[in-house]
C-alpha cells in the first residue's frame, strides 16, 4: 500500500520486491488487490481498481490482469464492468482456470471459474448460506472446495464439482472451520479447526466422490492463523502477533503532560479494536473489535466500560462507531455497504436488546455527526484530487455543498454546531492544512500548517479528524507521534504530549467534558511459518495427481 503495486517476499532471502504492476506511485489513485500465482510461478493474476471516472461520473471499477514476475506490461483477462468486485483464490494446475469470487450490485455473492484462454467468467454456484471465504481447486482439477461463514453459525466447508454439481457438506457441525486448501496430493484438504482442544491445522481424505474419512489432526496450538498456501511439501500460514487497538488516556490540556497513562481498551488476545467514541457520560467506550485477521474476520461493536469489566458486545456488518444518542441507550455506528449499495449506511445499535437497524442515509466512515443528531458532515469525491464537503440531512438525506476543496482526510464539528474542523490535503504537493470552517459555508480559516518548514512535513493519516474541547477555545491534534493545542482564534501551536505508541495514529477523539482522550494506533504486525510433512501415501491417504502428471 505504499505505492499501489503488488509485490513478491522471497521466502528464502526474505527479500521484498515490487512487480511492476503500478510504477508511478500514488500520482494517480490506481491500485492492485487480490492476486494468486500461476501453477508455474512465472506470472501473477491480480484484481486491478481503475480509479478513472467513466461516462456517469463513476469510477471505471474493477478488472482482472496478468503480469510476469520478472517484469513488463501487464495484459487484460477480464475487463471493468463484468462485475463490480473479484477476489481471486486459485489458479488450476494446467494454467487453463482460475477460481474467484464476483459480486454484483444487488446480486449474491458467486464462485467463478475464469478462463484465462479468453477471459470468459462463468458462474459456479450462489454461496448456499452467508459468504464465501477461501476457495481451492483440486490437483486434477474437477473438483472445488471452499468455506462458506454464516455469521453467529460458524464456519463450515463444502466441496463440488468445477461446475458447481454434487455440492456437498464435508466439515459441519458445532465446530468452526476454515479451508485452508487442497493437499498437494489432491487427496485431501487441509483446515484449520476449533474441534480440539485447541486451534489447530487437521487434515481430512477426500475421494472423487467427495466421500471422507476421519479429521487428522496435524499441528495443534495454531492461534490467529492467515492463510497462504502450499509449496510442493509444505503449507504457509501467517500468524498475527500484533494488531491496531484502541487507546485511552488523559492529557492536560493547560499545561502539558499526561494525567492518566495510555493504555489498550482490551486485551490483544481479544483481536483489534479501532473507532473508539465516548459515551454521553464519558464512562463508556464503543469500538470496532475484529476477532481474526482480514480474511477470516468476525466484527462486533463492543461497549466497554473505562477502566471496568462491563461489556456488551453486538454482531454487525464491519461497525464504526460515529456517536452515541443523546440518551446513552444507542451507538449509531456506519457499516459496511448493503448489496444495492456503493456507499456505507449509518445504522443504530440498540444496547438494550442488542439489534441493529439501518437509522440515515448511505455515508462514508469519514463522516461527522452534529451534536443534535440530525445532520452528517461528509465528504463527496470528485476526482483524485477534487472533493466536496457536505451537510447531509439524517431525516430526508438531502445534501448541502459547503465547500469544495482537495482532498479531505477528516472532519469534526463543534459542540455548538456552528463551525467545522477539517484536514484538507493537496495530493500533487503533499501540503497539508488544518482549517475551521462555519457550517453555513464561506471561506476556511487556516489555523495550522500554512507555515511549517518544509524538512518538517505534517504527517496527518485519513481519519484523523481535529477533536474540539469543551469549551470550544481549541483543537487538539495529532501530528505524527505529538498531540498539539491550538487556538481556534489564531496563535501558536503548542505540544502537549507526544504518545508513547507505535504505527499511524487516527480515530481521536474527546470525551463530552474533554477529561480523557480515545486514539486508534499500533500497527498490524505478522510472522510466517509453514508446517511439513503433510499427508500422503504413508499417512494412509489414497495419492492422486493430475491426469498426465
Amino acid at each position: 500500500w505504499d505505492t499501489g503495486d503488488l509485490a513478491v517476499i522471497d521466502l528464502v532471502s526474505g527479500e521484498l520486491q515490487t512487480v511492476g504492476a503500478k510504477t508511478e506511485g500514488w500520482t494517480t489513485s490506481d491500485w492492485a488487490e487480490s492476486s494468486v500465482f500461476s501453477p508455474d510461478g512465472r506470472k501473477m493474476a491480480y484484481v486491478w481498481w481503475d480509479d478513472g471516472l467513466g461516462d456517469d461520473g463513476e469510477p471505471e471499477g474493477y478488472s482482472i490482469r496478468t503480469i510476469a514476475l520478472a517484469g513488463g506490461e501487464s495484459e487484460e483477462l477480464v475487463p471493468v464492468g463484468v462485475a463490480d468486485y473479484f477476489l481471486l483464490d486459485d489458479w488450476s494446475a494446467d494454467g487453463s482456470w482460475i477460481l474467484g469470487r464476483s459480486w454484483k450490485r444487488g446480486d449474491r455473492e458467486t464462485l467463478v471459474r475464469i478462463q484465462v484462454s479468453d477471459g470468459r467468467v462463468e458462474e459456479i454456484l450462489d454461496t448456499p448460506a452467508g459468504d464465501f471465504v477461501n476457495a481451492s481447486i483440486s490437483g486434477d482439477g474437477r473438483l472445488v472446495a471452499f468455506t462458506v461463514d454464516a455469521g453467529a453459525d460458524g464456519r463450515d466447508v463444502y466441496a463440488a464439482n468445477k461446475t458447481g454439481g454434487s455440492l456437498q457438506l464435508v466439515l459441519g457441525g458445532q465446530a468452526d472451520d476454515l479451508l485452508l486448501g487442497w493437499l498437494p496430493d489432491g487427496a485431501g484438504l487441509l483446515f484449520y479447526s476449533d474441534r480440539g482442544a485447541t486451534r489447530g491445522i487437521w487434515a481430512l481424505s477426500v475421494n472423487e466422490d467427495l466421500r471422507t474419512g476421519e479429521p487428522r489432526l496435524l499441528k495443534a496450538d495454531v492461534w490467529r492463523l492467515e492463510p497462504l498456501g502450499f509449496s510442493n511439501d509444505a503449507y504457509f500460514y501467517g500468524v498475527i502477533v500484533e494488531n491496531r487497538q484502541v487507546y485511552t488516556g488523559a492529557v492536560d490540556v493547560r499545561n502539558g503532560g499526561f494525567l492518566q497513562p495510555l493504555g489498550p481498551v482490551q486485551e490483544a488476545s481479544e483481536g483489534s479494536s479501532t473507532s473508539g467514541v465516548f459515551s454521553p457520560d464519558g464512562q463508556y467506550v464503543a469500538y470496532r473489535t475484529s476477532t481474526a485477521g482480514s480474511y477470516a474476520a468476525a466484527h462486533a461493536l463492543v461497549v466497554r466500560a473505562v477502566g471496568g469489566d462491563d461489556f456488551r458486545r453486538i454482531e454487525g456488518n464491519r461497525p464504526r462507531p460515529v456517536a452515541w444518542t443523546a440518551d446513552g441507550n444507542a451507538v449509531l455506528a456506519v457499516t459496511a455497504p448493503e448489496a444495492d449499495e456503493q456507499r456505507m449506511h449509518l445504522t443504530r445499535f440498540d444496547l438494550a436488546t442488542g439489534t441493529h437497524a439501518i437509522a440515515g442515509p448511505s455515508l462514508s466512515d469519514l463522516g461527522a455527526l452534529s451534536a443534535d443528531g440530525k445532520f452528517a458532515y461528509d465528504f463527496r469525491r470528485e476526482s483524485w484530487n477534487a472533493m466536496r464537503v457536505v451537510e447531509v440531512e439524517l431525516e430526508t438525506g438531502a445534501e448541502r455543498t459547503i465547500l469544495e476543496t482537495n482532498a479531505v482526510l477528516g472532519i469534526s464539528v463543534s459542540v455548538d454546531d456552528e463551525t467545522l474542523a477539517i484536514v484538507t490535503e493537496d495530493r500533487d504537493s503533499g501540503t497539508q492544512l488544518v482549517s475551521t470552517l462555519p457550517v453555513a459555508g464561506g471561506e476556511p480559516t487556516v489555523v495550522y500548517g500554512a507555515e511549517r518548514e518544509e524538512a518538517v512535513p505534517m504527517r496527518i493519516p485519513f481519519g484523523s479528524a481535529p477533536a474540539w474541547t469543551p469549551d470550544g477555545q481549541y483543537l487538539l491534534i495529532i501530528d505524527g507521534p505529538s498531540m498539539m493545542r491550538v487556538p481556534v482564534a489564531g496563535g501558536e501551536a503548542v505540544k502537549l504530549v507526544d504518545l508513547p505508541v507505535t504505527g499511524l495514529i487516527r480515530h481521536f477523539r474527546l470525551s463530552p467534558d474533554g477529561s480523557r482522550f480515545v486514539l486508534d494506533a499500533g500497527s498490524s504486525k505478522g510472522e510466517i511459518w509453514m508446517v511439513k510433512g503433510l499427508p500422503g501415501e504413508t499417512a494412509g491417504f489414497k495419492q492422486r495427481r493430475p491426469e498426465g502428471k
